[in-house]
């Protein structure tokens, strides 16, 4: 998408500028957006003379799903957020789910690096950001085909990755104290990808959603990060994390299944 100036700037003797501006817009509204498109709808629709709020479609990658964090609406449906745009250095657009959408990415499953599309959502240019309606839908355009580490290859410091593994041992959910007394609720787990059985301490909103999930499960944990505890290998997983459980995971596993 050129800048927004010389995009509008394309129309200089044809039309005024802010006809050209209401062009450009309308015809990203109703098209398929990336990411950077929805930046740029924001950025122009933000200020006073502008469409405070439209209905769009978008097509980008995940960058990043938050878990549902047990917080409601004001309308008291769950919450979630999703993050689309390739990194945190380019441009990221914030879709905020409600009710049944919020579950949408959990029971596709929707993850990091899947390029998905988002039907009808409404820009907020306001708030700056995409929330769900009750016509939103969310397909997957392309699944990711970036492989999964193998836990026996983790080591200590590591951020911001992506492991899987069954779950052989869920520790209680129970209210977090000490360092962690921030995240609210703290618990751990045992996962195996059968190259290695790892140690995960989870707490905020990733400890919630274990809660939700028992021995034998096939989970992926997002954005967590490593820790060496007396030498061994410790995941740790929090707010900024995501976790999830699904079928479809055991077949990503890189180690023998006994």
């Amino acid at each position: 998408m050129p800048p927004y100036g010389s995009l509008v700037d394309r129309f200089s003797g044809m039309v005024t500028r802010q006809s050209a501006e209401r062009f450009s817009s309308e015809g990203r509204r109703f098209g398929v957006n990336s990411a950077q498109d929805v930046v740029d709808l924001i950025r122009m629709n933000s200020g006073g003379g502008g469409t405070p709020a439209s209905i769009i479609n978008v097509q980008d990658r995940v960058y990043r799903v938050f878990n549902q964090n047990g917080e409601k609406s004001a309308r008291g449906m769950d919450t979630r957020d999703i993050v689309l745009g390739a990194s945190p250095e380019g441009q990221t657009a914030r879709a905020l789910m409600y009710g049944s959408a919020a579950g949408l990415a959990d029971s596709i499953p929707i993850e990091r690096g899947d390029e998905i599309s988002m039907a009808s959502v409404l820009l907020d240019c306001k708030a700056g950001v995409m929330k769900s309606i009750a016509r939103t839908s969310i397909s997957i355009i392309k699944k990711s085909s970036e492989p999964l580490p193998r836990l026996d290859s983790l080591q200590g410091s590591e951020r911001n990755i992506d492991i899987a593994g069954k779950v052989l041992e869920i520790g209680p959910l129970k209210p977090a104290s000490g360092l962690l007394q921030s995240q609210r609720a703290e618990s751990y787990c045992i996962i195996t990808d059968f190259t290695k059985s790892i140690n995960a301490r989870v707490s905020g909103s990733a400890a919630l959603a274990l809660a939700g999930m028992k021995p034998g499960d096939f989970i992926k944990i997002e954005f967590c990060s490593t820790l060496l505890v007396y030498g061994d290998v410790v995941l740790a997983a929090n707010n900024n994390s995501r976790v999830f459980s699904s079928p479809s995971i055991a077949e990503r596993l890189q180690g023998p299944l006994h």
